[in-house]
């Protein structure tokens, strides 16, 4: 194994990692040789400490402090709220900007990994940067170092959109997946992520709340092994609208309260109608020109 990549705060559960969680990775990471790529994307957005004050602590926790050899990625578009044209950075540790290794040198032209990542795979994907968000994410991070911009105080507003939403589902019959974070209370961000007793399959409780004008994902898309879940993100709503959506989840509940009435009865009339769209089956090949895997006669 090379290396390990993640994400924290995690998407989609909002699980972030500890200090002593990242010490006991880098000890073993660096025991066994392998690179730390960690994603801060939502960098500082663990609401329930103040990362916003540059220079003193609490800092944002990171993998850094602890081993040798690791990648820090940050994105704009979360923290910063600097959207439009994408951009990031990357932080390389000084002892693998610097590291050597023979199996770079046949395509990368170098042995030094710092020299073979910047020009043999960060230049080629992202030199269609264009100056302008460059230049703006320059400024962004000079004034936050120098306390001109509080830059986490305009994205607390996903910590109160998440707050009120839970509150929502909560209050309607939805329970948490993941509602804790080793003891502590999990913190509210840009995602959470709910489930409903009754829905085996995060796929059949998304087709009903669709019909309630409710959306989310499955967490079976985002890799997780709570496949009854869905995910809800907070971007793309505003705090006027939580009572409309705590009105849909009443409505959603009253529909939902009797025992097994779930997707599988719900869903069998526009089941049913989805089939009847379908095109007709194709006319059955004679016998000795079936198409492979087709079904043979009295099959």
């Amino acid at each position: 194994m090379a290396a390990v990549l993640w994400s924290s705060p995690n998407n989609p559960s909002w699980i972030i990692l500890t200090e002593e969680e990242l010490r006991g990775m880098g000890e073993v990471l660096d025991r066994h040789g392998a690179i730390a790529i960690e994603d801060l994307a939502y960098f500082g957005m663990d609401f329930r400490r103040d990362y916003g004050k540059p220079g003193r602590p609490p800092y944002q926790p990171t993998i850094g402090r602890y081993m040798k050899r690791w990648f820090s990625i940050v994105s704009s578009s979360k923290a910063f709220s600097y959207a439009g044209q994408r951009v990031a950075i990357t932080y390389i540790s000084p002892h693998l900007m610097d590291e050597e290794s023979q199996n770079l040198e046949s395509r990368h032209g170098t042995r030094r990994i710092g020299y073979a990542f910047l020009h043999g795979g960060l230049y080629p994907n992202t030199a269609c940067i264009a100056e302008g968000p460059q230049h703006g994410l320059a400024a962004l991070l000079a004034a936050v170092n120098d306390g001109r911009i509080p830059f986490l105080e305009d994205v607390r507003e996903y910590a109160a959109r998440a707050r009120a939403m839970k509150r929502a589902f909560l209050e309607n019959g939805f329970e948490l997946v993941y509602d804790n974070d080793l003891g502590e209370p999990l913190a509210d961000g840009f995602y959470f992520t709910i489930r409903r007793p009754g829905f085996e399959r995060g796929w059949e409780l998304i087709a009903e709340l669709l019909h309630y004008g409710v959306s989310a994902i499955t967490l079976e898309t985002t890799g997780s092994v709570r496949t009854e879940g869905l995910r809800a993100c907070t971007s793309l709503t505003t705090l006027d609208r939580m009572a409309t959506l705590g009105e849909r989840l009443r409505r959603f509940d009253e529909d939902h309260r009797e025992p097994g009435l779930c997707t599988r009865f719900l869903l069998r009339p526009w089941i049913a109608a989805c089939e009847a769209s379908l095109p007709s089956p194709l006319p059955q090949r004679s016998a000795g020109t079936t198409l492979p895997g087709a079904a043979r006669p009295g099959r």
